[in-house]
């Protein structure tokens, strides 16, 4: 912007990277020809992806420059990919549930809605990919482990970082019999504003469900039951230990 009110005749933005200089010719913003700003479309700021150095040079309609332009140095944040943690509640389903999965999500910046990657393999031998993007996700309400009633609202970003929540993920439509199993992998994708189309992507750890029927389910179920008191017992245990010594 010509600051003194004078009308600019042509004004230029330099960039350089490494030993590579680059002119791009700026056009009038207004009428007065006071502010000039970079045609749209095809900007060369669109997408900055490395450090460069730039100068703006200018020309008023007298001819007359200043004794310098202006000039800086635009440097790059460097932005973290995301991070997703997955847990299973139940890992013996029956072939027609609708498991809950708990996920927390992390970023610098803003997260994509999660997509899920399945792997069945069939008892009768058969293997088959399967991708489900049209996943509903709840944060937890408080300290409680309940799903608020509204859906989460993506991409997540700034102070709505870090991200703790679920889903339920239906396995009626996979057509799934005793025997089979499932492996579930998260992937979330960074967002970097509308056009960050060079996001990053993270995926959680494997997790394995396995296909079985009532009786199956039960029993997974008190086996989970046992192991938790064991694990009790033996914190207990090493807890009276510590005090009689």
């Amino acid at each position: 912007a010509s600051v003194n009110g004078k009308p600019l005749k042509e004004a230029t933005l330099r960039m350089s990277r490494g030993d590579q200089d680059a002119d791009f010719a700026l056009t009038p913003a207004d009428d007065d020809r006071l502010h000039w700003t970079l045609p749209p479309g095809n900007s060369p700021l669109a997408d900055v992806t490395e450090e460069f150095r730039f100068a703006v040079e200018v020309r008023d309609e007298d001819g007359l420059r200043p004794a310098a332009p202006i000039s800086g140095v635009v440097r790059i944040r460097p932005d973290r990919p995301p991070r997703i943690a997955a847990r299973l509640v139940t890992r013996v389903v029956l072939p027609d549930a609708a498991p809950v999965v708990n996920l927390d999500l992390a970023d610098d910046f803003g997260v994509h809605r999660p997509t899920l990657e399945l792997r069945i393999a069939r008892e009768d031998g058969g293997q088959e990919s399967r991708a489900l993007t049209e996943l509903t996700f709840h944060a937890y309400n408080g300290e409680e482990d309940r799903f608020e009633s509204a859906p989460a609202a993506f991409p997540l970003t700034g102070e709505e970082l870090p991200w703790r929540g679920g889903c339920r993920v239906s396995l009626a439509s996979l057509r799934l019999q005793k025997g089979d199993r499932v492996t579930a992998v998260f992937v979330v994708s960074d967002y970097r504003g509308e056009d960050g189309w060079r996001s990053a992507q993270a995926a959680s750890q494997p997790l394995e469900l396995e296909v079985s029927d009532e009786a199956g389910v039960y029993r997974a179920a008190l086996e989970a039951d046992r192991q938790a008191l064991e694990d009790i017992t033996e914190a207990a245990d090493l807890q009276q230990q510590l005090l009689d010594e």
